[in-house]
């Protein structure tokens, strides 16, 4: 009975912050988060649990669609929970409802800052001691996930897409923790990144395996672009590297 008593009382819950939230074309036009903060992109925070650590990623997205990543750390059998949904603002334009079937992954509201989301309670009040999600990712940032860059042109010369002798392409990859990864053409490397601004990559030391192939060229001029800053930009599926002379090093396509 308690159980069901708990189950109705979520839902009535659920339904009056429905009721106050609002779709896009229903915000006030009034100065606001919505309308004034460049909201959509990846937010990351950590919630701390008895004995772990929780780390959460919410992306939202234009079309007003939600993705949150949450990574349960230092636990024996580590455990990822990927949630996708949609969500509303409320009509003042400051925060928003997270459609969510599960509440344990966070709080359904969430106050818009610059580059900040902020948990609130089920009456729109800021959680004391509550969890911040930050935006350390730019938008242009964001574009490089969940892709697989392939080497399109390296120092200006075209770079057949065919694959090598063992089955391998030269390619990059980049994930929301701070790691690169990908093939130079003949070995596998890996190694750390990070965002000096919203068009400049430092990369950090990076490892590879020393398998010889018959061709090692491409290999070995692809392997310095590691290791200096570059300059960066996506263009309708082209990600270009400048080097600090603003001279086109690399492109790469997905």
């Amino acid at each position: 009975m308690k159980k069901l008593n708990y189950i109705l009382f979520a839902a009535i819950l659920l339904l009056i912050s429905c009721s106050s939230s609002k779709t896009k074309d229903s915000v006030d036009n009034a100065h606001n988060s919505f309308n004034s903060l460049d909201w959509e992109g990846t937010y990351v925070g950590s919630v701390p649990c008895e004995d772990c650590k929780i780390d959460k990623r919410i992306t939202l997205s234009e079309d007003l669609t939600y993705e949150i990543r949450t990574e349960y750390v230092n636990k024996d059998n580590p455990l990822v929970a990927l949630q996708k949904g949609s969500f509303e603002w409320y009509n003042d334009g400051s925060s928003i409802l997270l459609k969510m079937e599960d509440s344990k992954l966070g709080s359904l509201r969430y106050k818009v800052g610059e580059n900040t989301l902020i948990s609130l309670d089920i009456n729109s009040n800021v959680i004391a001691d509550g969890v911040k999600y930050t935006k350390p990712i730019l938008i242009q940032s964001n574009m490089l996930f969940d892709k697989e860059w392939v080497l399109a042109e390296l120092n200006g010369k075209e770079v057949e897409k065919n694959k090598n002798e063992d089955g391998s392409i030269a390619n990059l990859n980049f994930d929301i923790k701070g790691q690169v990864n990908g093939n130079s053409s003949c070995n596998n490397f890996s190694g750390s990144y990070v965002f000096n601004s919203d068009d400049m990559i430092q990369f950090g030391a990076i490892a590879s395996t020393r398998m010889m192939c018959r061709d090692m060229k491409i290999e070995d001029e692809y392997l310095q672009i590691f290791s200096n800053k570059v300059k960066y930009q996506i263009d309708n599926k082209i990600l270009t590297f400048r080097n600090t002379n603003d001279i086109v090093i690399a492109k790469f396509s997905w």
